[in-house]
């Protein structure tokens, strides 16, 4: 079902809207699945101890806690930095366009809730973009 573009959208309005955040979306899942293995690395070596087969001193749980605070530090940093970019409004004088009035309601959807509808927000952005047509051009979304 092809849905009826009242104007094309606006090459800033997609690489905000679409690209950007879907850069956005990535890296927060990148981030999270990389700080949870971090969490539990830090926590399976509670068990095992960082030497095995010795018994855990000090050394070791300061090592475990260590691990599992950085983990945790990089879950933290992949939410903040998802809610850093849906909080930032795309420009006062935008010209309105229907795939991102559904993009804006999915990033305030997103910043209601928490890491349940980052997973959704992702597979809704896909399909929002396919509806409207908008694409990801891998020239533009790999500029930093």
């Amino acid at each position: 079902m092809t849905a009826i573009q009242p104007s094309s959208p606006s090459s800033e309005g997609v690489a905000y809207y679409y690209k950007g955040f879907r850069k956005v979306l990535r890296r927060y899942r990148t981030m999270t699945l990389f700080g949870w293995i971090i969490v539990f690395a830090g926590f399976g070596s509670l068990f095992l101890g960082w030497r095995l087969g010795l018994p855990h001193g000090l050394i070791d749980l300061l090592l475990s806690a260590g691990t599992i605070a950085a983990g945790l530090l990089v879950v933290q940093q992949a939410v903040v930095s998802l809610e850093e970019y849906i909080a930032v409004p795309f420009g006062v004088n935008r010209v309105s366009h229907p795939a991102f009035d559904e993009i804006g309601t999915l990033m305030s959807d997103m910043a209601r809730g928490g890491w349940r509808e980052a997973r959704r927000g992702a597979a809704e952005l896909e399909r929002i973009a396919a509806r409207y047509g908008l694409t990801a051009d891998v020239s533009t979304t790999q500029q930093r």
